[in-house]
């Protein structure tokens, strides 16, 4: 299985909100995660869209995604 990995927090928020499933967040130290997301041919296309201001969505879901990604590294993070 390809994965792509961001460890852009607002990048994997985009990509969750595309219906583009987490395989899994991973820490890589202290403060940083990664997030992987299975790899397709149309992830680089969103990917380069979102680097050139370029995509296109609502902000309400968007800013839900984002604070339930957020959620879930502050849960992982205290969990330990």
């Amino acid at each position: 299985m390809n994965a792509y990995e961001t460890a852009d927090l607002w990048l994997a928020s985009v990509l969750v909100a595309h219906d583009y499933p987490m395989v899994c967040m991973k820490r890589f130290d202290d403060q940083k995660y990664v997030f992987l997301f299975t790899e397709d041919n149309e992830i680089d296309s969103i990917v380069k869209n979102y680097w050139d201001r370029q995509l296109k969505m609502e902000p309400q879901s968007l800013f839900e995604i984002h604070k339930s990604l957020k959620s879930r590294i502050y849960a992982d993070r205290f969990s330990k």
